[in-house]
């Protein structure tokens, strides 16, 4: 009799094991939200005297920053957050004091939520432009 009910006991729980969502098969695109920090945008440009502009992207809003990674040696890359509208955003700039390709930096946090829409959001592009080479074949990264 004992043997019966543990037996049951096992199947019951065994069954709402299997029955109860579990986050394994939740949906591959996760939202991390507020306080953590999202890809929305990754393209590699070739940085020239003259500038170069990017694809528009678009920011849920708050807060974006940028990421660079590759500057060549004594090099210094600039660029700067523009919105559609031609609203310029603060420009960063990065130099690489370095012997070897810079590696990966993260410029502090940008405030974009007096660009946008309705919808909270907001389309934004870069233009990045090399100050001490001809061109400089960069990795940017932009996460809200």
């Amino acid at each position: 009799m004992k043997k019966l009910k543990d037996l049951r006991m096992f199947l019951f729980i065994l069954i709402l094991a299997l029955t109860v969502p579990s986050s394994t098969f939740a949906n591959e695109s996760v939202m991390y939200g507020p306080g953590e920090w999202d890809v929305i945008y990754n393209t590699s440009v070739t940085a020239t005297i003259y500038g170069t502009s990017t694809s528009t992207f678009t920011s849920g809003g708050g807060d974006v920053r940028l990421c660079i990674e590759s500057v060549d040696p004594g090099n210094t890359v600039n660029s700067h957050f523009v919105t559609p509208s031609g609203s310029v955003l603060p420009v960063m700039s990065y130099t690489n004091t370095g012997s070897t390709q810079g590696s990966y930096f993260c410029f502090g946090k940008i405030d974009v939520r007096p660009y946008t829409d309705s919808t909270g959001k907001v389309n934004l592009y870069l233009r990045t432009t090399s100050k001490n080479q001809s061109s400089d074949a960069v990795r940017l990264v932009v996460e809200d």
